[in-house]
């Protein structure tokens, strides 16, 4: 999957690329920028203001900056009034940026190969097929195993613990590669398998 976030510089970037790029972090500030702006949000949105005719309050009130708690206020107005435009566009940059940050944390880890993607979670229940049945288990404990597949990848492991009333403190390992082999997501995808094995024999 192609990545959305990323460091170039704006005249390097695609026009997605800097669509899902245009605002971002630098000193714990949002910041604008497009092909000819490089600048704090506040700024931009001032700027923008007083081109299309309106007016934003910069004062402050002791230390605290007037202008962003103004912004949220003139939601209140509609669209077609320049307050409720302004306020409208600082909402959606602000979330732009909120959400370029958070992907960028996760498609870094990502490319350091530091995030792994879990077809289930810790308590969910899989089913294995063992001797010729279907065990429903619950996965109880997930690692990281010291195993290299056909391909050299490292993979995962889960302990799952099997739902049996007879035997309730049976357990065993399961690879993440075994999912749609030996393990399933769910009962009717594990009585399929079982199925066709049994029209093979």
């Amino acid at each position: 999957m192609m990545r959305l976030t990323t460091n170039k510089p704006v005249i390097e970037m695609t026009m997605l690329e800097l669509a899902c790029n245009c605002v971002y972090a630098k000193d714990k500030y949002a910041y604008y920028r497009d092909l000819e702006t490089d600048e704090p949000l506040l700024d931009f949105i001032i700027k923008l203001s007083e081109k299309l005719g309106g007016k934003i309050t910069t004062a402050k009130l002791g230390n605290i900056e007037l202008t962003e708690e103004e912004l949220w206020d003139d939601l209140n107005y509609p669209l077609t009034e320049i307050n409720g435009l302004m306020a409208f566009t600082y909402r959606n940059l602000v979330a732009i940026g909120e959400l370029r940050e958070r992907l960028k944390d996760y498609e870094d880890l990502e490319e350091q190969g530091k995030l792994i993607k879990l077809p289930f979670k810790l308590g969910d229940t899989v089913y294995e097929l063992v001797e010729g049945f279907v065990e429903p288990c619950t996965v109880q404990t997930i690692f990281i195993a010291d195993y290299t597949d056909k391909k050299g990848k490292v993979s995962y492991m889960a302990e799952i613990n099997y739902d049996r009333e007879d035997c309730p403190y049976t357990s065993s390992e399961i690879f993440l590669t075994d999912i749609g082999k030996t393990v399933f997501l769910s009962e009717p995808e594990a009585e399929q398998a079982l199925k066709e094995r049994r029209d093979k024999q």
